[in-house]
């Protein structure tokens, strides 16, 4: 029995000289009790809490130094103080040069929405020279990034609410990505748009031929038909087919002059779709345009059209035009654009980056 307590006694000690090998910085000082320690992948895992019964982990390169205890009690008070938002379980891994903090949130409400359905796998920060946070919501169907340098916990709120309420405008606003998926699409429809023209104007030429087809055959008829009559009286049989074989041609006739007349209608409907297409393409030319032309401090800035048209048309001039020679020629036409704009536009409008 003493062999026994004695044999316990110093697997005990082993245990409190591993876990506090692990750990080397004082952390009971700062409030912070270790429940368990353990190494994975060459990595050490703790579960602790602090004074006020908050459970949390942290994982470090060896054991914790005392720069990174001081900075790991500062995070988890920060975080833990937050108002709006109550802690479940709270990560926090220390590599060479960053920091990086995962919350699971039990709640965090705020302008009366409770985040926490949108963020199942949690909220991510980073700390490298700045804090900034990174993590993904799905709101009606939309996966939306949620990235930013973190400055306050209402600031934080403030951008979530935005996403949750209106997830359209927030991907417009801050994915460009999203303006251009939009633009692709467009230029599928219009595609689509020019193959159904395409497919619809093939009938219509070999309708054409057709009918001249027809009318020469109708004047080969005539001919016949001036011939049979010089031997009415010997083929009148003969005669009366051939004029049943010109009232069926009259008739086919008549059957594609009106599909002729029947596309004629529907041709300007087909024409009109295809301007409001090219419309809302040149739109979202110029929105892609607007949102990259940005002031020093991200204001935007509204290019001149007049600058616009006349890019366009001097490259339609001279299609090996360069960026670098635009804007001598802007000038002589008492145009101001800046190297950006001009680089926006070829851009956009000639797919060319210089």
């Amino acid at each position: 029995m003493k062999q026994a307590v004695f044999l316990s006694l110093i697997v005990l000690i082993v245990l409190m000289g591993t876990i506090g090998s692990m750990h080397a910085a004082d952390l009971g000082r700062l409030g912070i009790e270790i429940i368990s320690s353990s190494v994975e992948n060459g990595r050490t895992v703790c579960e602790a809490k602090d004074a006020d019964g908050n459970e949390f982990s942290f994982v470090s390169e060896g054991a914790l130094s005392d720069s990174q205890a001081e900075i790991l009690a500062a995070k988890k008070n920060t975080f833990y103080s937050w108002k709006y938002l109550n802690i479940s379980y709270m990560t926090i891994t220390f590599s060479d040069s960053t920091i990086e903090i995962n919350i699971i949130p039990e709640s965090f409400e705020y302008g009366g929405i409770d985040f926490t359905e949108y963020i199942p796998s949690g909220i991510q920060f980073y700390w490298d020279t700045y804090a900034e946070y990174d993590f993904r919501m799905r709101v009606k169907g939309l996966f939306l990034r949620i990235k930013g340098q973190l400055f306050t916990e209402e600031e934080l709120c403030k951008t979530l609410l935005g996403a949750v309420r209106n997830p359209a405008a927030y991907l417009r606003a801050r994915d460009p990505g999203y303006l251009s998926r939009q633009l692709e699409e467009i230029n599928k429809e219009i595609e689509k748009t020019r193959e159904q023209y395409s497919a619809i104007i093939k009938p219509l030429d070999t309708l054409k031929g057709d009918y001249e087809g027809l009318k020469q055959d109708y004047a080969g008829l005539k001919e016949d038909h001036a011939a049979l009559k010089q031997d009415c009286i010997s083929h009148r049989e003969d005669y009366t087919a051939l004029r049943q074989d010109h009232d069926t041609l009259r008739q086919d006739y008549a059957t594609l002059r009106q599909d002729h007349d029947t596309f004629k209608q529907e041709s300007p409907a087909l024409k009109d779709s295809h301007a409001a297409l090219l419309s809302d393409f040149q739109l979202l030319r110029h929105a892609v345009l607007v949102l990259h032309n940005r002031g020093f401090l991200g204001s935007v800035e509204i290019m001149k059209k007049k600058g616009i048209d006349r890019i366009l048309v001097l490259k339609k001039e001279n299609p090996d035009l360069r960026q670098k020679d635009v804007t001598a020629l802007l000038a002589k036409d008492n145009i101001s654009m800046s190297m950006n704009e001009i680089f926006l536009i070829f851009s956009v409008y000639f797919n060319e980056f210089e």
